[in-house]
């Protein structure tokens, strides 16, 4: 079970643990659409519940079998410690940053360009106590930008390398969120740094 409250994940968790293996679910204390990032492909369940009703939840859940409690919310990190304690789990390492968690925005998109790894699924799955693959360079380099509302939310124009461009939901203060990659470091920087210079109606 991954505890959810308020950062979205950013990782497949399909990829993570593969259904042949998991019953992987998402439990999260707010909508379920919110539970996960809009680009993120994802086929496992969200179910919503107070935080308080958790652990009553994940006590039927360990009697169909082995039950494994993770997140990679910082608003969830101390209520998962205390679940895992209630249910006889070990404490685990997990990626660390500030937030004891792996690196938002899209940190963890750039590392799957960069070095073959995805940081949110690693730390979901150190903490469940599954093997993880090791970084590998793949000698292409990322950046990312987030353009924020100001009110003439234009789209910005399309970068001259590979890229994924998306905008937003308006309740979002970024308009649009921009993830670029290109083997040559200097015509990604370049690309990079004009993105936000050129813009489209």
């Amino acid at each position: 079970m991954v505890l959810h409250l308020v950062q979205p994940l950013g990782g497949d968790l399909a990829a993570a643990f593969p259904a042949e293996r998991f019953e992987a679910r998402i439990l999260t204390g707010g909508p379920p659409e919110d539970a996960v990032r809009p680009w993120v492909p994802t086929t496992v369940p969200v179910e919503s519940a107070p935080p308080e009703s958790w652990a009553e939840r994940l006590r039927e859940l360990a009697g169909r079998g082995r039950l494994e409690v993770v997140t990679n919310d910082e608003y969830c990190l101390e209520r998962c410690a205390a679940l895992r304690r209630e249910f006889g789990l070990p404490p685990r390492l997990v990626v660390l940053e500030t937030a004891a968690r792996a690196p938002g925005g899209l940190v963890s998109d750039i590392a799957v360009l960069h070095i073959g790894v995805h940081l949110e699924q690693l730390n979901l799955m150190l903490q469940a106590g599954e093997p993880a693959a090791l970084p590998a360079p793949t000698d292409v380099h990322a950046a990312w930008l987030w353009f924020p509302r100001t009110g003439q939310d234009r789209r910005p124009r399309a970068p001259r390398c590979e890229h994924r461009l998306e905008a937003l939901p308006p309740t979002s203060p970024i308009a649009w969120s921009l993830l670029a990659w290109d083997p040559d470091p200097e015509r990604l920087r370049e690309e990079a740094l004009t993105a936000g210079t050129r813009s489209t109606s």
